[in-house]
Formats: structure tokens, sequence, C-alpha cells
């Protein structure tokens, strides 16, 4: 294969990459095992316990480009989120940039 060929393929290759759609169907919610998937480029995690009718739907709208996540994920990561703003924002542990003297 010529270097020209090589690197059409290598550009159609990375092309689909990228329209690619990641979705993850897991058994439970668990903020250590979502977030590294979502970090990773995941466009949705579900539930293996969704009915197949909603899992269907939720592909086809992973597909074509939209995310996705499950309910109890998103309720859990709603509580993650809040809480860490609520830790950020307590008295005594705002982290400023200044050097200490």
């Amino acid at each position: 294969m010529n270097a020209e060929l090589r690197a059409n393929a290598e550009r159609l290759e990375q092309e689909q990459r990228d329209r690619a759609r990641q979705a993850v169907i897991g058994e439970r919610t668990r903020i250590a095992r979502e977030l590294p998937a979502l970090r990773a480029g995941a466009s949705g995690f579900l539930l293996k316990d969704t009915p197949a009718a909603q899992l269907t739907g939720a592909l086809r709208m992973i597909a074509a480009g939209d995310a996705l996540l499950a309910p109890g994920i998103t309720r859990r990561l709603i509580e993650e989120f809040t809480n860490r703003a609520r830790l950020a924002a307590a008295p005594g542990t705002r982290r400023t940039h200044r050097p200490r003297a």
C-alpha cells in the first residue's frame, strides 16, 4: 500500500471512530464505574434491566448523537456533583492560587 492510500485509509478510519457512539450497559449504578466511562467518551450509560423497547429507543438516541443516562445514574451523578459543590463552598475549604509566605 503506498503512502497516499495508507493516509486515506487512516483518515477514513479516524472519521468512522469520530462518528461512533458508545453506550455502556451495566448491572448497577456506581459512580466509580460511570465517570470513567463518560470521561472515555461514552454517550450513554444504561442498566441491563431496562425494558427492551426502552433500550432500543435509548440506543437509537445515542446513535443519533444524543447523550442518555438511566434515571438512577442521573440521580447519583447529580448527588455527587452537588456534594462536591457543597464541599468546595464550605468555609475553610476554598483554595487559592496565591503562593504561601
